[in-house]
């Protein structure tokens, strides 16, 4: 897509103030992002992205798995998360001294953990006088646990992956799991990329998965600071899972608690042969290295990776059908509101004209919605939108995270008086909503919109690790890295009649979604 160069892009791309005043007029604005960067794709499925940038002598080098808690089902929910942490704790190389000898206790373990659960499911079920009986068997289990796990140590290193890059002056290594894939990270000196390819290649094929059993209880407490204890993730949890009932965006990415203490080892190393896999996988390197030989150090370490030769599993899918769902939980913590509709997901142009509208609905202290709700009318301390949750891999929504503001209200405990805010800062929303569909955006707003959000994009461009992670992403979700640039090509060509169509489209009262938190009595 062509456009208009503007002072922007001078500001970002200052080289090109080289070219002949008459030429630059049409120029695309991310044409010299997209010269930087080349494409492989290894016999084995797996695709490299390498891309220059900068003058440092360092690379960002992310990979990602096109797996995440929307590959997973109701039984084994969560796992793809709880896969991220084993990736961390080893190989037949890394992390031990002796794995034949270890593997002996590793194997014991997996045995005794997996009577201790079937006992620890069997007292839940029983009544009062079988749970005495079975809490001395379970007692006495976990102390022979306790002695081989203190025996399995003397052949583990801890960390020792982390060890080794924090020698070789690593930054932001790092994982992370979402709904449409898991991602692993690290920036490094551009003479380190053999290690960096000789460890990540190593946990690919060869992770064994010690301490999974204690890991879960680590999984566990983490649920528990992100979602039984925090009212923001608590209530964002059933909302999601009250949409998207039925389909892969239901399940939670942590997994729901039951899971995550009843997780056995056989269903994670399930996981990691079907879905870690050459064919699944996207590669990017990003900074200033030598192309030549990182491919070739990429090819050695990961070209022997072996593809299944059976087809990846895929959850089917359908379109979520509309219901009404409106969440109202009590819970100790601050109010807080959710209001939300679906809407298309990336690449989609009627996600992009919303994402403008998102910006120019919230987001600072000159948008409508802060001046309108916030210093104006007083109903809400804090509002956000967020545009594509919870992923981009299926129809998303457009999402209001609200925190009312509650120092005008008689009793900060009453559910009535707090409802009866709620109702106001949803019909605040919705009468400004109508009013730009009436009334359409003036012109020197939309342009200091669309500037604003162009500006922030090339501001995140800057970094080599931003760039790793957008390039890998859409390049595994979409199959072209080319859709990201593409599709901020087209901001320009935004006006103010596609805002107004997208909100009469999409915005409609009967269908919205909506969450509410109450303090608890």
């Amino acid at each position: 897509m062509k456009t208009k160069i503007t002072l922007l892009f001078l500001l970002f791309f200052p080289i090109l103030l080289k070219a002949e005043p008459m030429k630059v007029e049409t120029i695309d604005l991310f044409q010299p992002i997209k010269t930087k960067i080349k494409r492989y794709t290894l016999d084995n499925g797996l695709k490299i992205i390498f891309m220059q940038n900068g003058t440092t002598p360092t690379v960002a080098l992310y990979w990602k798995i096109l797996a995440g808690s929307s590959d997973e089902t109701k039984e084994n929910a969560g796992i793809a998360h709880m896969l991220e942490h084993m990736l961390f704790k080893g190989t037949k190389v890394v992390g031990t001294i002796d794995y034949d000898r270890e593997k002996k206790y590793l194997d014991l373990l997996d045995r005794w953990y997996h009577k201790l659960d079937a006992l620890v499911e069997q007292y839940n079920q029983s009544d009062e006088q079988k749970k005495k009986e079975l809490e001395k068997s379970i007692e006495k289990l976990k102390k022979r646990i306790q002695i081989i796990e203190e025996e399995v140590k003397k052949f583990q290193i801890s960390e020792e992956d982390s060890i080794i890059y924090s020698i070789q002056g690593q930054r932001g290594y790092n994982a992370y799991t979402s709904e449409d894939v898991t991602n692993y990270q690290i920036e490094l000196p551009s003479n380190r990329i053999e290690v960096w390819a000789r460890l990540e290649s190593d946990r690919v094929k060869n992770s064994v998965f010690r301490e999974f059993y204690t890991e879960r209880n680590v999984v566990a407490e983490e649920r528990r600071m992100r979602v039984e204890n925090n009212p923001m993730g608590y209530l964002y949890e059933k909302f999601i899972e009250a949409i998207y009932e039925g389909h892969p965006y239901g399940y939670p990415t942590i997994g729901p608690m039951e899971n995550i203490l009843r997780f056995k080892k056989e269903q994670a190393v399930e996981f990691y042969k079907n879905y870690y896999r050459p064919d699944n996988t996207v590669i990017a390197v990003v900074g200033n290295f030598d192309e030549d030989l990182t491919l070739r150090i990429i090819k050695k370490y990961f070209g022997d990776w072996e593809k299944p030769n059976y087809p990846i599993p895929r959850n089917k899918t359908n379109k979520i059908e509309h219901k009404n769902v409106h969440i109202m939980l009590e819970k100790e913590g601050s109010p807080i509101q959710l209001i939300a509709w679906k809407k298309p997901n990336f690449p989609s142009e009627d996600n992009l004209k919303l994402e403008i509208l998102a910006d120019i609905l919230s987001g600072r202290p000159d948008t409508r919605l802060y001046k309108k709700i916030i210093e104006e009318q007083k109903l809400a301390s804090q509002i956000s939108i967020y545009t594509s949750e919870p992923g981009e891999r299926y129809e998303n929504l457009f999402l209001f995270l609200i925190y009312p503001n509650l120092s005008n209200l008689k009793n900060k405990n009453d559910h009535q008086e707090i409802k009866d805010l709620y109702n106001k800062i949803q019909q605040s929303i919705l009468d400004e909503l109508n009013h730009i569909a009436q009334n359409g955006i003036e012109e020197n707003e939309l342009k200091r919109v669309k500037e604003t959000y162009l500006t922030n994009f090339f501001k995140k461009m800057r970094s080599n690790a931003y760039l790793a992670d957008i390039l890998t992403y859409y390049e595994l979700i979409y199959g072209d890295y080319n859709i990201v640039f593409d599709y901020y090509n087209k901001i320009e060509e935004i006006t103010s009649q596609d805002i107004q169509n997208v909100i009469k489209k999409y915005f409609k009262p009967e269908l919205i979604y909506k969450a509410e938190l109450y303090p608890k009595k």
